[in-house]
């Protein structure tokens, strides 16, 4: 019976797994291991007959006397004296090793209790019995007319074995060896020479050797592949599968995508073989940190769409906030253009753009010196307009002037501050507080100058010019109520002094600039945009206009230097320049002149002979010149001759320019 179960458990764990190896042909070392078949052939084999085939035909041949049986017994064991591990003693028995040791067995009454016969009486007497226990040990009925030899021992240990070894071929059997420590049965006591000797026969030695040598895990092509896909990105992406090629690429593609040594795993027929448990172990850790490693982009992907949702809910309330904060100011703008009515004409460049009407451009409440200058009531009175302003300044037997100042508005008055020089620093005080209530109109020409004037009739009206003059008006009627009339008129009377009155006329000059020009009580500005111009088809054009001359500008410009600076080729070495029709000999011996060599660009002062002619001068940079000035065109005769004297400089500029004279001269 143990060598039965000893072979059962080398064909389990040594050869088959040796065979495995063979038939998947992995590249490996074999073992050499104690196989014993041999000594289990040796037991029970019928061809050639073994020792329990001997014994039963000892038993069938002798029937009276058992001593003769055991040496008809021994006599016939002789043939077996060939077999290494069967040693024959003569009568007094015979020695097997087994692959625990050697074993001596005694020939006396072996037959005798081989043949394991029981009287059929005894046997029908307890097969009688009402006991279950004794009915198992007989379960067969006695049949006395059957003529069959019955079984022998030898026979029943054979069959009983071989139920066993099919019984346990059906299962996969884990095994657990005791290795007896001692004979004493005492604890902590170790006989390491029994200890060795059980190890060695045990065949755990080499089952230790298979295993070091062979691979801890092996698994198919398609589990393996499905198991493990997730750790190579030619087989998975974002967890789903994607491997389209056979189960065999796939297992080549993971294992080398791990970063695992070439001789940690092997690809056979139909498996893959990994060799060490560490190898496997650290496979299921990168399984299991991939999908750790998703769950972690899954909460960052919900959180950043948290966080940005919550971003978005900020922009827009900020929004919302910045809406409600800035409504104010465009009623303001738009009660503003309702004010002007389309009467007065539109600057173009305040047709680009819909600013909002802020108010303070001076930063009134962070500047020290300004609140000084009014005193501490301003603050307190609200600021809603600040802007720097010219004020006119009448000057006794003196042309009037424009003279800057500084325009402070608040909910109940109007504050003009001047800086002045005094002993040689600048100081900053208030020149006149005109209250709200007090002002009861504002005058404007139709034009698009930028003159205001304040009429106040218990003291004297106020001329000044303000960039953000339509934003002054519109927060003055605003704070009025509407109750402050807006005179647009080309021609203005207004208190110069107290009981003294004073005319000012407005008229359009084109030959002016933007800037407006003041002269004997007239002011004279160039032609603006009409009243009703819209702002969209303005800023579309001049959008438009200001990319395609930006355009132009830039192609022109390097157009230009391409003409300005190319030269003439230089002549190859060894040609000569073009001649003119050559002079009598007595010429050139008579002319001490020494030829000029080969230039591309002669100096225009240095002296030809005759018989050389120039180079070629190249033309002058005339049409580069004029398309650079074509959004330069004149709209003023001023301009317009001026435009000619650079026409003239680049047609003739070796030439004194007529044009450039009288150009200065004017000037």
């Amino acid at each position: 019976m143990n060598e039965k179960l000893q072979q059962i458990f080398i064909e389990l764990t040594l050869k088959q797994e040796q065979e495995e190896y063979v038939r998947e042909k992995i590249k490996w070392t074999p073992i050499d291991f104690f196989n014993n078949k041999i000594v289990c052939d040796l037991i029970e084999e019928k061809k050639p007959p073994g020792i329990f085939s001997v014994m039963d035909d000892a038993c069938a041949t002798a029937h009276a006397d058992p001593a003769a049986a055991d040496k008809s017994l021994m006599q016939r064991l002789g043939m077996l004296s060939t077999n290494p591990h069967f040693k024959d003693l003569g009568q007094a028995g015979f020695l097997i090793k087994h692959y625990a040791g050697d074993v001596t067995y005694e020939a006396s009454g072996m037959t005798d209790k081989n043949k394991d016969q029981l009287v059929f009486d005894l046997v029908e007497a307890i097969q009688l019995s009402k006991n279950p226990f004794l009915l198992s040990f007989f379960p067969d009925k006695v049949d006395r007319s059957e003529k069959k030899k019955p079984s022998t021992a030898s026979t029943k240990i054979k069959t009983s074995c071989n139920l066993l070894v099919s019984a346990l071929s059906k299962c996969t059997p884990h095994y657990i060896r005791c290795i007896k420590p001692n004979d004493n049965k005492r604890p902590g006591e170790y006989d390491l020479k029994r200890c060795m000797h059980q190890v060695k026969y045990l065949g755990l030695l080499e089952n230790v050797r298979v295993r070091r040598a062979g691979f801890a895990y092996r698994q198919g092509f398609e589990k393996f592949l499905e198991h493990f896909f997730l750790l190579s990105r030619r087989t998975s992406y974002a967890g789903e599968y994607t491997w389209t090629g056979d189960a065999l690429g796939g297992c080549k593609a993971i294992c080398e995508d791990c970063g695992i040594s070439r001789e940690a795993w092997q690809i056979g027929t139909t498996k893959v073989f990994i060799r060490h448990p560490e190898t496997l172990w650290a496979l299921e850790h990168l399984r299991e940190r991939y999908w750790h490693n998703m769950a972690m982009r899954i909460q960052r992907a919900y959180r950043n769409y948290v966080r940005y949702k919550h971003e978005c809910a900020t922009r827009i309330q900020r929004c919302f906030r910045a809406w409600n904060h800035t409504k104010i100011f465009l009623q303001v703008r738009d009660y503003g253009h309702q004010v002007l009515g389309g009467r007065k004409e539109r600057r173009r460049f305040s047709l680009l753009s819909m600013r909002r009407f802020m108010g303070d451009y001076l930063e009134f409440r962070s500047n020290s010196v300004l609140q000084n200058a009014c005193g501490g009531g301003a603050m307190h009175e609200g600021i809603i307009f600040t802007s720097k302003v010219q004020i006119l300044v009448h000057r006794t037997l003196k042309a009037d002037k424009l003279s800057p100042r500084f325009l402070v508005v608040t909910r109940q008055a109007v504050y003009i501050i001047v800086t002045k020089i005094e002993k040689n620093l600048a100081v900053t005080e208030l020149e006149r507080r005109i209250p709200i209530s007090a002002i009861q109109g504002v005058g404007m020409s139709p034009n698009m100058d930028e003159t205001l004037i304040l009429f106040v009739p218990s003291e004297y009206d106020t001329v000044l010019t303000c960039m953000f003059k339509t934003e002054f008006v519109t927060h003055l009627a605003w704070q009025t109520g509407g109750n402050v009339s807006i005179n647009i008129a080309p021609m203005i009377e207004y208190n110069k002094k107290p009981g003294k009155k004073a005319k000012l006329t407005f008229a359009k000059d084109e030959m002016q600039t933007r800037e407006l020009m003041l002269k004997k009580g007239a002011i004279t500005i160039a032609s603006g945009r009409p009243p009703n111009s819209s702002k969209f088809f303005s800023c579309f054009c001049a959008l438009s206009f200001t990319l395609v001359v930006n355009f132009l500008l830039i192609y022109l410009f390097f157009l230009f230097l391409f003409f300005f600076f190319q030269c003439p080729t230089r002549p190859a070495a060894g040609t000569s320049l073009p001649r003119s029709p050559s002079p009598p000999a007595s010429f050139l011996e008579r002319v001490d002149l020494v030829r000029v060599p080969p230039h591309p660009r002669p100096h225009p002062h240095r002296r030809v002979p005759r018989g050389l002619a120039p180079l070629p001068r190249p033309p002058p940079p005339l049409l580069p010149g004029l398309l650079l000035l074509l959004p330069l065109l004149p709209r003023s005769p001023r301009q317009l001759l001026l435009f000619s004297a650079v026409l003239e400089f680049l047609c003739r500029p070796s030439r004194v320019c007529f044009s450039t004279f009288f150009f200065f001269f004017l000037g």
